[in-house]
């Protein structure tokens, strides 16, 4: 064959070397496409844009880091011993090292033995009216849907103060009854860890003491927080148990 389908046929480096001697000239109509541009080259990685992506594996977003001031690769920002999943999720700052206040937070080892006992005082100014307590537990976010009602044992009304501003204590009813004048109502709450599941790692639980008047106005709602402990560890030196994913 000649002519020009045979000049068309020959090899690009061929026919670039028989017109132009050792100059190779590159777009040659036979040459095959150049490999793709790498997609992730200048993009972040195929992650980038993942709105679960949790750099630090705390159970909080990049996104959701970013928007609270958090470090997305720090799980704990203030290093306060409490990640920064317990304390945005729970309602506490994750910015501030005081944060939770240390005087509401309760520890409770996870030991079937292990027993810790909660105060809760409160002032009125009492009119000839009636005051109870009861324990009312929050969402602990874990994922066997457990709460400190699992681990709490029961609660009592202990005593007033000054005892003579009370007509009489009921303990197991949590109930004081005919309180008048300015007076401490002194409470507690029990807890054990009894035969709940073991799991190595710290977890909370928040829950509120409420004292409601015999009018069913309530008077006080102190917020808590129940944090099991594995045995031999401790706040500071134990890792939180991983929430489950996504992240949020």
């Amino acid at each position: 064959m000649s002519g020009p389908g045979a000049l068309l046929g020959r090899s690009c480096v061929a026919l670039t070397a028989a017109l132009l001697g050792s100059t190779l000239l590159a777009g040659c109509p036979d040459d095959p496409p150049g490999a793709p541009p790498d997609r992730d080259a200048g993009g972040g990685g195929p992650d980038a844009n993942d709105p679960f992506l949790d750099s630090d594996g705390d159970g909080l977003c990049n996104d959701t880091e970013h928007t609270r001031g958090t470090d997305p690769f720090a799980p704990d920002t203030d290093a306060d011993g409490y990640s920064d999943w317990v304390e945005v999720v729970f309602g506490f700052d994750a910015l501030l090292p005081a944060s939770p206040d240390r005087e509401a937070v309760f520890t409770l080892t996870e030991s079937e033995a292990a027993e810790t006992i909660v105060p809760v005082v409160v002032l009125v100014r009492g009119r000839g009216e009636d005051y109870s307590g009861a324990l009312e537990a929050l969402d602990g976010r874990d994922p066997l849907g457990i709460t400190a009602r699992d681990f709490h044992t029961g609660s009592v009304a202990l005593y007033a103060n000054p005892p003579e501003n009370v007509a009489a204590v009921e303990p197991e009813a949590e109930r004081f009854r005919i309180v008048v004048g300015l007076t401490e109502l002194h409470y507690e709450a029990r807890f054990a860890f009894g035969d709940n599941l073991v799991r190595r790692c710290l977890r909370a639980y928040p829950f509120r003491y409420a004292i409601k008047r015999s009018d069913g106005r309530i008077v006080s709602s102190l917020r808590k927080l129940l944090v099991i402990v594995p045995e031999g560890g401790s706040v500071a030196r134990s890792e939180w148990c991983a929430p489950d994913p996504p992240c949020r």
